[in-house]
């Protein structure tokens, strides 16, 4: 390709990726004060975060009042509570904490693809690809704890793919260890190293095989005992509560199809990093970053099994993705031959990548963000049902972080879990429904419409069948305000 066309293309590259991380910090800085995304999942987290703050770490399943139950590792709830106590403010903090840590891994991405010698403009582009992607876009602007594992793992890869020295495999095993602190199935970097000094360096591997599980074990050991053994209650009747034969049977036809769905871009990627590991000319040319790629799509797989995954989890699949096809982007622009060729059909990838990024998934919340900045109001509520709820009022809310803003604990802290704790303990749950035949709450806040209650979202998801049949014995539809559902006792 002429020297002035892949100019071109590499000016193309640093606008559309520029745009694209500006188009992020905007996005964020508009939406950190108020409900933009922020669904009953983000709430959770705002919940247990206050639940620190107030009460310890994790709440119980059940005290005879209010009904825990948690599958969130506790790192990202430790900060997220610890950065609220700055900000005095629970939705503030929780933003703050995931637009930080992904600049932080956006900046950690590009100076691993500089360092493979990837091309600036290239690296530009593929780092923006991250955050231009549907779930690095939630990872950067809502609340959750899915950034904070991938930046600990990519972080632990690349101390082991950068040095040699035994004390990089042991800061390796720290970091693997807390991103299994972060999130439960944050393993794909601890098997990918394990697999890569197997192939390479087996007296590095001794000492990280050493160092993870103690490192791993001491870390989780230590937050049961801060947590007085609800860390490990939580986990051991509650982790895989989603899933069931037929979901675990659909699961990789779920990950295809939220792959497809909602990244029109990110996913183009993929031929260009498998090509990259496929036409590699010996097991030098293979990267790291190719081994862990296949390692979190083996945990992706299993994850979808769970019917309370999300898209959110394709986070890392994303980040690994742009790091091999970085990869390929260095060894293209030091070979001669077909290297040109290579870096011109990334180019041009790119440019696709970015320009969907900009077009399709960025374009309605930038959209919205302007309007909210020419306007003066935001789309999105900053203090949900403020005006309805008073001091007084006893409120059973399915979305908890209603109770939070309101600066008051919630009755139910998860309700994905209220199900699950049912089949352990059918009584505690059987309380809650004679509590609210009582009529004992003044107001009852849904995130989508009681009828039918033979709705999957009850049966499968949320709050269960006992609670809402309850509810819709004792209660009636009063209004909608601020995209809830508010129920009021029957007289």
């Amino acid at each position: 390709m002429p020297q002035r066309v892949m100019g071109l293309l590499n000016l193309a590259l640093v606008a559309l990726g520029g745009l694209v991380l500006a188009s992020w910090v905007f996005l964020a800085a508009v939406h950190l004060d108020d409900r933009y995304a922020v669904g009953h999942g983000q709430g959770v987290w705002m919940a247990l975060a206050q639940g620190l703050n107030t009460q310890g770490l994790y709440p119980e399943l059940y005290d005879g009042h209010a009904y825990g139950g948690s599958r969130y590792m506790p790192a990202s709830i430790v900060l997220h509570a610890a950065l609220a106590r700055v900000t005095g403010e629970y939705l503030v903090a929780g933003k703050l904490l995931g637009f930080v840590v992904t600049l932080l891994l956006v900046i950690l991405i590009f100076l691993i693809l500089r360092s493979m010698a990837c091309p600036p403009p290239v690296a530009i582009a593929l780092s923006a690809a991250v955050v231009g992607s549907y779930a690095g876009l939630l990872a950067g602007t809502t609340i959750g704890g899915d950034p904070l594992p991938v930046l600990l793992q990519v972080a632990a890869v690349a101390v082991v793919a950068r040095s040699a020295r035994t004390s990089a495999s042991v800061w390796a095993a720290a970091l693997a260890a807390c991103a299994v602190l972060s999130k439960s199935s944050a393993l794909w970097a601890s098997a990918a190293i394990t697999a890569w000094l197997t192939a390479f360096d087996r007296r590095r591997l001794r000492v990280f095989a050493v160092a993870f599980p103690a490192f791993t074990l001491a870390l989780v050991g230590l937050a049961n005992l801060a947590s007085e053994g609800r860390l490990l209650e939580n986990l051991v009747g509650l982790s895989g509560a989603g899933i069931s034969g037929p979901t675990a049977l659909a699961s990789p036809f779920r990950l295809l199809g939220d792959v497809v769905r909602l990244e029109p871009g990110a996913w183009a990627l993929v031929p260009l990093a498998v090509a990259g590991a496929l036409f590699a000319r010996g097991a030098d040319d293979v990267s790291i970053y190719h081994i862990g790629l296949a390692a979190a799509l083996c945990i992706l797989l299993v994850v979808y099994a769970d019917i309370g995954t999300g898209p959110n989890q394709l986070v890392d699949l994303t980040v690994l993705t742009v790091l091999c096809v970085g990869h390929l982007a260095g060894r293209a622009a030091g070979t001669a031959g077909d290297g040109p060729r290579v870096a011109a059909i990334i180019a041009l990838t790119l440019v696709f990548v970015n320009l969907s990024a900009l077009t399709v998934t960025l374009r309605t919340p930038l959209q919205d963000a302007i309007r909210t900045v020419v306007t003066g109001r935001s789309s999105y509520p900053s203090n949900s049902l403020a005006g309805k709820v008073t001091a007084e009022m006893k409120v059973l809310s399915e979305d908890p972080a209603v109770l939070v803003r309101l600066g008051r604990s919630p009755v139910v802290y998860d309700p994905f879990m209220l199900p699950r704790i049912e089949k352990q303990d059918p009584a505690a749950v059987r309380e809650l429904a004679r509590r609210i035949d009582a009529q004992e709450f003044d107001l009852v806040v849904l995130v989508v419409p009681l009828e039918p209650i033979s709705n999957p979202w009850w049966r499968d998801y949320h709050l269960g069948q006992t609670v809402v049949a309850a509810v819709d014995r004792a209660y009636d539809f009063a209004e909608q305000v601020d995209g809830y559902y508010l129920y009021r006792p029957t007289r």
